[in-house]
């Protein structure tokens, strides 16, 4: 027998298509369906046993309640809630799920299926905010108290864990502890991917106390830009939690629309050219002189040459 979890994370039996909690649950995240095959090359059967492609991008999941963890059993598959716009989540970020209208709502009123939003944002970062399973890594954390602003200033301290264990987040997803949340600035719409792909729907913004390099030429306050952004360049000395501003300088591929602003590129000579399959060439001896100018001689001056050439043109018109 399946089960079904209601807000209040309480169990209900039967089927989850039929159970009758219509309530919203968070859950963690065990694993993502992403296609017939596992990361080993063997079939996949939980992709088999929810649908085969129709259960591309649900997410097999345990619900968090008081319940000891040793008593809990993986939830039915749960499907992404937009099917044009979908964020895939990591081994355990945590999510709402939503009972939804199944595929079968016409054989029966009660038929529901369960459909997950996007991650929460526990650490506002955009590479990941996965949250561990802290009495499964309980041998791994550290037990001695750290004060909430050491916590989000990133200082640790305390005995280091005797057993350091590496929390998975997925078989193939590596963590990048240098990606950097984009700079937010007043009015800006923002899209980042988890790898430093990013596009600002922003605009010029003069007398910010944040610097940005769009916004130092003559430009008006409020002329709209649009940058779009692929990988993150090298960053500076300053901690990775700090946000950070695209730079068309090292940022590894950019387009920028303006609209009035500047752009500068410190050094055209050196600038990437990686996406062409050669170097920029400059061609030389392709233009052609069609008039000559008028020149003096150390004898004949340009005027005097002017008239000979006047008179040489009336005669052969004779």
């Amino acid at each position: 027998m399946s089960i079904q979890v209601g807000v209040n994370n309480n169990y209900y039996g039967g089927t989850p298509s039929r159970a009758a909690s219509t309530s919203t649950v968070l859950v963690r995240v065990d694993k993502v369906i992403l296609g017939p095959t596992d990361s080993n090359g063997q079939p996949d059967a939980d992709f088999n046993a929810n649908g085969k492609w129709a259960s591309i991008g649900s997410i097999l999941y345990t619900p968090i309640s008081d319940i000891p963890q040793t008593d809990k059993k993986a939830g039915t598959a749960a499907k992404p809630y937009n099917a044009a716009l979908k964020q895939f989540p990591v081994i355990g970020e945590i999510v709402q799920l939503v009972p939804g209208p199944s595929p079968r709502l016409n054989d029966s009123i009660t038929e529901r299926d369960l459909y997950y939003l996007p991650p929460y944002n526990l650490w506002n970062n955009t590479h990941h905010n996965s949250f561990p399973n802290l009495i499964t890594y309980s041998n791994s954390t550290v037990t001695s108290k750290v004060a909430y602003t050491d916590v989000t200033n990133g200082i640790t301290k305390g005995t280091p864990p005797t057993n350091p264990k590496n929390f998975k987040l997925g078989n193939t997803f590596t963590e990048q502890s240098d990606i950097r949340n984009l700079q937010p600035f007043e009015g800006d719409t923002i899209i980042e991917g988890r790898w430093g792909q990013t596009i600002r729907f922003g605009s010029t913004v003069k007398g910010s106390s944040t610097k940005n390099p769009w916004s130092s030429g003559d430009s008006r306050s409020g002329a709209p830009i649009m940058i779009i952004r692929n990988g993150q360049g090298a960053q500076g000395p300053e901690p990775a939690w700090v946000n950070t501003v695209e730079d068309i300088n090292t940022d590894g591929a950019s387009i920028y629309l303006c609209a009035g602003q500047a752009i500068y590129i410190q050094d055209l000579s050196s600038f990437k050219l990686d996406s062409f399959s050669e170097g920029a060439k400059t061609t030389e001896g392709q233009t052609q002189e069609l008039r000559k100018t008028p020149s003096t001689t150390d004898t004949i001056s340009a005027q005097k040459q002017s008239q000979y050439q006047l008179t040489q043109a009336t005669r052969n018109n004779k």
